[in-house]
């Protein structure tokens, strides 16, 4: 280990070092962690504290090669667990997070695995979730109300390693989670646009667009053999059809102040997503969830800015069933890796696509890094989704948006009959049980014209009213069709 520790340049390397020496030797003897005694490491929380104020002074490399040296006195005579979780505590308690320079200054869409530099296939360190929307909101809530209790539930603990339930700024990946949800972080530091945007809200607006009433063998060239399901391509008249859809909707919600534009899942192509007209001054829709496209067995979505500009993409994970029967065909060697948009100061964004909402391992990874958003682009007439996204709300403070297809939903007999066609889930309120908030939209008026244009609905979260909880949340909803 000390030979690695001369090597290291920065104080992410140095963390993950000792905490790939803590994960190795608690897998063969666990630690008691409660029995971890601070008051012996004053000298070094010393060093580390001193390191935090020397990098200001003479800049972090000075800095670290100081704190380097005294580490390696430190651990010379005895690298024991108790000694390197000893300097993970200090780092976690006196170190703020350190993003890399580029990007804190950059206005670009920057992406990161993780925090350290070395030893990635091993552990990785990724900042934990702790300045998003909710806890701002709850914090004014408080403040407004002066109130001693938070407004919503408190969320369970959902620990990724033994380290997470003892440090208390980070999150510590070990080498089978690495393994198990390779992941791209994409960040937007305080400096990008949108970011600016979302700090300065005071409520959410979501428009979602069910998008057409078609069946899905009229807008697909559908291939149905040995129990698969495929679609080769859209038929072209449908494709231009849906463009020129996209198109109006795309151009509708610049009239509208709203946040998220979302799309259903399957039924977009290239040629669709870029039909918008893209322009530098262009105020809302900030980000677009471009529902999905089915390619060469990849169920994939776009997350774009509302320029144009492609901040990520996602892959389906968990295969649907058509006509009870088929099940959709999706090439695992492509769609393996997971994608969360952080925006600085706001939170994290994911995204999952239909029945991906209902496997246990793509849940489990929202409750790891902390998702406070999670957009459902769907296809689908079951309501199973309902109770995942519930336990995501109630239990782990995340929105679950589930942006259905109107085509998806059976037609109904009863002209009077409103269909459901998709939902918002919400945190539970404190002071309740644990039953979260249930936004619904359904078929209404807007089928009736759904022949010429889509309406959409608008839903709006507004944080800033008082005495207006609704769906057992301390939010104020708004909906309409635009």
């Amino acid at each position: 280990m000390l030979e690695e520790l001369k090597e290291i340049d920065n104080i992410y390397d140095l963390m993950a070092l000792c905490g790939m020496v803590v994960l190795r030797l608690d897998k063969e003897q666990p630690y008691d962690f409660s029995a971890f005694r601070d008051g012996l490491y004053e000298d070094l929380y010393d060093a580390v504290e001193e390191y935090c104020f020397a990098k200001e002074d003479r800049g972090s490399g000075k800095a670290f090669a100081e704190l380097k040296k005294y580490i390696i006195g430190f651990l010379k005579n005895d690298i024991s667990i108790e000694r390197c979780f000893a300097v993970m505590k200090c780092i976690d308690e006196l170190v703020a997070v350190e993003y890399p320079c580029c990007l804190l200054e950059s206005q670009r869409v920057i992406s990161y695995p993780c925090m350290n530099k070395r030893f990635c296939e091993e552990i990785r360190i990724i900042p934990k979730n702790r300045r998003n929307f909710f806890i701002k909101k709850e914090a004014e809530m408080k403040e407004r109300n002066r109130s001693e209790y938070d407004f919503l539930r408190k969320e369970r603990e959902c620990k990724c390693t033994v380290l997470d339930g003892e440090i208390i700024n980070y999150i510590i990946w070990d080498k089978e989670n690495i393994e198990k949800y390779p992941f791209t972080v994409y960040y937007l530091s305080e400096k990008h646009f949108i970011t600016k945007h979302f700090i300065e809200t005071e409520k959410l607006t979501f428009a979602i667009i069910p998008f057409i009433d078609e069946k899905l063998e009229d807008v697909f060239e559908v291939n149905l053999e040995n129990k698969i399901f495929e679609i080769s391509k859209m038929k072209p008249a449908m494709e231009q059809k849906l463009k020129e859809r996209y198109q109006e909707i795309y151009q509708k919600c610049k009239e509208k102040n709203i946040d998220f534009l979302i799309f259903p899942e399957m039924l977009m192509t290239e040629y669709i997503v870029n039909a918008a007209e893209r322009s530098k001054d262009f105020g809302s829709p900030w980000l677009v969830i471009n529902g999905s496209m089915w390619k060469e067995r990849v169920n994939r979505t776009w997350f774009m800015d509302s320029r144009g500009e492609k901040i990520l993409t996602y892959c389906k994970k968990e295969p649907f069933i058509y006509k009870e029967t088929y099940k959709e065909h999706l090439d695992r060697t492509k769609n393996q890796e997971y994608a969360i948009l952080e925006i600085e100061n706001f939170g994290r964004i994911g995204i999952a696509i239909c029945k991906d909402l209902v496997n246990e391992k793509i849940k489990m990874f929202h409750k790891y890094i902390g998702t406070n958003l999670l957009f459902v682009p769907a296809y689908t007439e079951s309501m199973d989704l309902q109770s995942a996204a519930g336990e995501l709300s109630r239990d782990y403070k995340c929105i679950v948006i589930v942006a259905n297809a109107c085509s998806a939903i059976k037609k109904s007999n009863k002209h009077d009959k409103k269909e459901r066609i998709g939902f918002i889930s919400l945190p539970a309120k404190n002071n309740s049980d644990r039953t979260e908030g249930i936004i619904t939209y359904y078929q209404d008026g807007c089928r009736k014209g759904c022949c010429d244009y889509c309406g959409g609905k608008l839903i709006s979260i507004i944080f800033d009213r008082e005495n207006a909880f609704e769906f057992g949340t301390s939010y104020m909803i708004e909906k309409s069709s635009f």
